[in-house]
């Protein structure tokens, strides 16, 4: 009897149709601790003779926020850099905030922002 609770990985298991009665089935983010396991319970209970496994790395940005200053008041900016590479958004909810205290439109504010970003 396995100790695995399937619970924890019904969320990452994603079914495929592929043929009239023939599916792949995809399992995401196993832990290391269950990858035996899980071999051994789907070996055994289906009817299939090999599983594949592919290893995935993620790169990302590194993220912060900062703020910048507008003639309608202060936005937090959120900044993701990497790889030669800046992106910047302004925060929603700040410009919906001060639209609605200032009883002006997003794209003003917004436009405000991004001509402060420099």
């Amino acid at each position: 009897k396995s100790n695995l609770n399937s619970e924890d990985y019904e969320k990452d298991l994603k079914k495929y149709p592929v043929l009239e009665n023939e599916n792949i089935y995809v399992l995401n983010k196993i832990s290391k601790e269950d990858r035996e396991k899980f071999l051994t319970l789907i070996l055994k209970h289906t009817t299939t003779l090999g599983v594949r496994e592919y290893t995935c790395k993620r790169y990302g940005l590194k993220r912060g926020i900062r703020e910048v200053e507008t003639i309608y008041g202060t936005v937090r900016v959120k900044v993701a850099s990497g790889y030669g590479v800046t992106k910047e958004k302004p925060e929603y909810e700040d410009m919906a905030r001060i639209a609605k205290e200032k009883k002006i439109s997003l794209a003003e504010i917004e436009k405000e922002v991004y001509k402060n970003l420099k």
